[in-house]
């Protein structure tokens, strides 16, 4: 056997591990053959789409036809794989798949999605697919996640996705380097037949020559030389075998390489931890790379050191001072950080050139050649792989690209312990925040459902109804529905206050859902469940996210129906109240309050009253419908008799209690309770039992569904009774009813009482004025003759009279004088009183009046030592007034002045003023408090108080002299300040005119 055919078994076993074949089909043929490779890719899938929280996974090869095919699939149903069958890679959204990550949010409405029949079968909304790139970037095929919801794709999802399709890069390229692997052994086997053909053949021709050597001996040397050319030819064709082994034998370990590679990346794929990984990579590697020892260091999270994770097959106590080692230290693995580039050093010399301090250790172990390979994802350095070769190594090209990929799947398997440690501690925090979501839903529903208010909670932008609580239900009457869209709120029967029904779109949770609006205590009425109405307070706000959309509404009711009725009736009683106040008419009155009562308390209302002699009298009726005037009209004249006891108004007006009647006629009662009522609240206050006769007998036409009866009380008598109806068949009195109506007739019957207090005061009034105007005339007749016969005696009639006697007698001229002027002064009240003060138009100079008034003051002045002056305009200034009402202003000023003054001055000014004439009469005495100045022109009323007072008189100077100041159509005022004296202004009109003095006259008149 020649040498040639010796080669051929030991090839021929060396190479029946690999399948011939070429492209895509050869590629499947492989996955298929091999029985650890397609679980592999399946456990990829499952992890890849367990990482993405995926649904299924799937990985799709390019064939040469420029069609995919699905090669492996986690999660997929088999008739669904079908679906799959050659889809053409230029479909939507194959072909940019093909090329750069595609992400489809929703499969269902991407129109030129391919293949729909997957969509529709699987369920498939979202779709993640990201390309299968070689290292020399041609496309290998796809993996894609399936979704069966709506994709919003993560950062983190997007670098999963990325790292397993590096991942099946690798093992997709690995299994293609075993198949040129394989072709290379073909063909040189090939190369081998023919070889041992030739030499076949050669040997043939040399056995032939052997046996015509005798007859061929001339031409031996030729033979000879031939025989020298066949050694050599031989020699060159051993030399091509030994290179066709080497390469055999370089293809086998390639084999072997790429199938503990698999072996490794399978084991990689159950890797959870970073240690799980270093055992695995630097176990294995360093039995796959052919070294006798080998270390992984991973950087620490601050970056700046190297931690040894993992080592293998180094003497025991040699690493102990490499537990930690510096990024920027001069070692193998420092260096491949930093420079995240593989450092490979194949002789000893290289590594004591470059690594002189490492002798001494290398020493010790024997380790001739280095290799150091950066973990980079990403471009983001991890840690250092590093591997001790006790032979000096070649590190060929095919070797270099081995120990990068060793160190590349290392770094996506760290990358990926990483993200599934990122996914373990997301998953536990997600089930804390799941368990604390529990719990707060359960807290939260327990305080929706204890709320005081009404709660509802709407999705958004459905706006459909997901939460009502209890309370809501007690308000609205009605259990919760939950209307599926803002179109059903129209079913809760929701309006405004002034009775126009809501649009669905303008109930304030639709506005919040819609528009983002924020709604505070809108008020709407509601129709209740039980079909009564009420009146709700409605506030709703939206709920945003992060990315502040809207997402929700939450809205709160309360039932203000109550509230509502009791600020209505406070506004209706504090209404009633003024306008009671703002008349004193006694025949007025009644009217008013019948009028008030309707429609607020009732659809008509009478009212009765207590004669002097006795009697009942019906004084008012009204009701709301004007149609119903007959009805009314009749009950006018319907007065109840006295004696009918059954009558509920006779009843309130001889017992002064009130009747509430819910119903009427009212249904018989029963029996009362054994027990005694413990408060008047107990007494029953619907009865029906004394009613014996015909109950409307009192109502002439009008026909009540519910009736309440009060009586007018006030100060400690009844005076009338008020009777509120109702006729319509939507409401009915209750004892809320009553007691505001109570109140309403406590008012009305003070009213009452009131105007009849003043009637019979005005009558009083009037007698008092008469008795004072006849008494001041009366004293005005022997007064008169006093001053006259004074006065004759001054002048010497019927004799002179002595010096001595003559200083007595104009004292008793200046004290007749001035009992004059407070007869007058009484007189002038009394007709201000009754306004009977009548205007006496007249002219006069300024100049003269203000010297007429100053000469009557002035002895007054020189008896008290004080200074009078006069500051009057020279030039002459007619007043066309009446002027003795002026001179009267005067007097009492200056006489007020003289009065509380003890030293010092008085000024008299008077001048013009826009048309006006204005009087100022400034004092230097004691001065009036502020909270004084008003009620110094009350009459009757002086600073002092009657024991303590200096000064005697009447009380009323002042406010005669305001009343006289108005009724010219002026006004008197005052300024002062205790110790500092006063000024009285009065101002008055030049000319008098008739229409504001009569207005004047009947101001002061009702002002008394």
């Amino acid at each position: 056997m020649t040498e040639e055919a010796r080669h051929e078994p030991a090839l021929t076993d060396r190479t029946g591990d690999v399948s011939p074949g070429d492209g895509a089909d050869s590629l499947l043929r492989q996955l298929r053959a091999a029985g650890d490779l397609q679980p592999l890719l399946g456990e990829l899938l499952a992890a890849l789409a367990a990482l993405e929280d995926a649904d299924k996974a799937l990985l799709l090869r390019v064939d040469a036809s420029d069609t995919l095919s699905l090669v492996a699939s986690a999660g997929l149903a088999p008739e669904h794989a079908r679906l799959l069958d050659r889809l053409p890679a230029s479909a939507h959204p194959w072909s940019d798949a093909l090329r750069t990550p595609v992400a489809i949010g929703d499969a269902e409405i991407e129109a030129a999605f391919t293949p729909q029949p997957l969509v529709r079968a699987a369920g498939v909304r979202g779709l993640h697919i990201v390309p299968i790139l070689s290292p020399e970037g041609a496309s290998l095929g796809v993996i894609a996640a399936l979704f069966r919801r709506p994709l919003q794709l993560s950062a983190r999802q997007e670098r999963v996705a990325a790292l397993y399709a590096r991942q099946v890069s690798w093992i997709l390229t690995s299994i293609r380097l075993r198949e040129q692997a394989a072709v290379v052994i073909e063909q040189e086997r090939a190369r081998l037949a023919e070889v041992e053909q030739r030499a076949s053949s050669i040997a043939m021709q040399a056995a032939s020559s052997e046996a015509r050597v005798a007859e061929l001996q001339h031409r031996g040397e030729a033979l000879e030389a031939r025989a020298h050319e066949l050694e050599r030819r031989g020699e060159t064709l051993e030399a091509r075998v030994r290179d066709v082994e080497h390469r055999a034998a370089n293809a086998e370990r390639g084999a072997a390489r790429v199938h503990k590679l698999q072996e490794l990346t399978a084991a990689l794929s159950t890797a959870l931890t970073a240690a799980d990984v270093a055992a695995i990579i630097v176990d294995k590697g360093v039995d796959v790379a052919g070294a006798y020892a080998g270390s992984m260091m991973l950087l620490t999270a601050d970056g700046s050191r190297l931690e040894r994770v993992r080592a293998v097959g180094y003497p025991d106590g040699m690493l102990d001072r490499w537990t930690h080692v510096p990024v920027d230290g001069p070692l193998p693995l420092s260096e491949a950080v930093r420079e995240r580039a593989p450092i490979f050093l194949p002789t000893d010399r290289a590594l004591s050139e470059r690594y002189p301090h490492l002798t001494p250790e290398r020493a010790k172990t024997g380790t001739k050649a280095v290799a150091a390979v950066p973990l980079v994802v990403d471009g983001r350095p991890l840690g250092a792989l590093g591997l001790s070769f006790r032979e000096e190594q070649e590190f060929s090209v095919e070797e270099r690209a081995f120990v990068q990929s060793l160190g590349a799947k290392c770094a996506l398997a760290l990358e990926r312990a990483r993200l599934y440690d990122e996914a373990q501690s997301a998953r536990r925090q997600a089930q804390e925040a799941f368990d604390a979501l529990v719990g707060e839903r359960a807290r939260l529903d327990t305080v929706v459902e204890q709320m005081p208010a009404g709660l509802i909670i709407a999705e958004a932008p459905s706006g459909k109804l997901v939460r009502g609580n209890e309370q809501l239900e007690h308000i609205l009457r009605r259990p919760f529905v939950a209307s599926p869209t803002i179109a059903a709120y129209a079913d809760w029967q929701f309006a405004s206050p002034s009775g126009v029904v809501l649009l669905p779109e303008e109930f304030p949770i639709a506005r919040s859902i819609l528009h983002g609006e924020r709604v505070v205590a809108e008020p709407f009425r509601v129709t209740r469940g039980d079909g009564t109405s009420g009146i709700v307070t409605m506030s709703s706000t939206p709920i945003l996210d992060r990315d502040g959309r809207i997402i929700a509404a939450v809205a709160t009711v309360y039932d203000v129906t109550e509230q509502r009725r009791s600020e209505e009736s406070l506004r209706f009683l504090a209404e009633a109240s003024s306008i009671l106040a703002a008349s004193l008419d006694y025949e007025d009155t009644l009217p008013i309050i019948a009028k008030l009562a309707v429609p607020f308390l009732a659809d008509a209302c009478i009212i009765d009253v207590i004669g002097a002699d006795g009697d009942v009298r019906r004084v008012a009726a009204v009701h709301r419908d004007d149609s119903r005037a007959d009805a009314v009209q009749a009950a006018l004249h319907t007065v109840p008799d006295p004696l009918a006891l059954h009558h509920p108004v006779v009843r309130s007006l001889r017992t002064g209690m009130s009747d509430l009647f819910p119903e009427y006629p009212p249904p018989a009662r029963g029996p009362r309770p054994p027990t005694p009522p413990r408060t008047s609240a107990d007494y029953p206050r619907v009865s029906g039992e004394h009613l014996s006769a015909d109950p409307y007998d009192f109502l002439g036409a009008l026909r009540p569904k519910s009736l309440i009866v009060v009586p007018l009380f006030a100060r400690g008598r009844t005076g009338g009774a008020i009777t509120l109806i109702i006729e319509s068949d939507d409401r009915r009195y209750g004892t809320k009813d009553l007691s505001l109506a109570e109140e309403f007739a406590r008012r009305a019957g003070l009213a009452v009482d009131n105007a009849r207090l003043y009637h019979d005061a005005q009558v009083a009034n009037h007698a008092k004025a008469d008795f004072l105007g006849v008494m001041s005339h009366e004293l005005r007749t022997p007064l008169n003759a006093i001053i006259g016969y004074t006065e004759l005696m001054l002048m010497g009639v019927p004799a002179a009279i002595p010096d001595s006697a003559r200083q007595q007698v104009e004292r008793v001229r200046n004290a007749s004088h001035h009992l004059l002027h407070l007869i007058d002064e009484v007189l002038a009240f009394s007709r201000l009183e009754t306004g009977r003060e009548e205007l006496r138009a007249g002219s006069a100079q300024l100049a003269a009046v203000v010297a007429e008034a100053a000469s009557v003051i002035a002895p007054l002045a020189a008896e008290r030592h004080l200074e009078l002056r006069i500051d009057a305009p020279t030039e002459p200034v007619a007043l066309e007034t009446d002027v003795g009402k002026v001179r009267h202003i005067l007097l009492n000023l200056l006489t007020n002045a003289v009065k509380f003054t003890d030293h010092g001055e008085i000024v008299l000014t008077a001048r013009l003023d826009n048309g006006d004439v204005t009087f100022e009469v400034r004092d230097t005495g004691v001065g009036i408090p502020p909270q004084h100045h008003d009620r110094i022109f009350d009459p009757f009323w002086q600073v002092e108080n009657r024991a303590s007072r200096r000064v005697a008189g009447t009380g009323i100077g002042l406010s005669v002299a305001r009343r006289l100041a108005r009724l010219l159509g002026g006004d008197v005022t005052v300024s002062s300040k205790p110790g500092e004296g006063s000024t009285f202004t009065a101002r008055l009109p030049r000319r008098m005119g008739a229409a504001p003095a009569a207005e004047a006259a009947t101001t002061g008149a009702r002002e008394s």
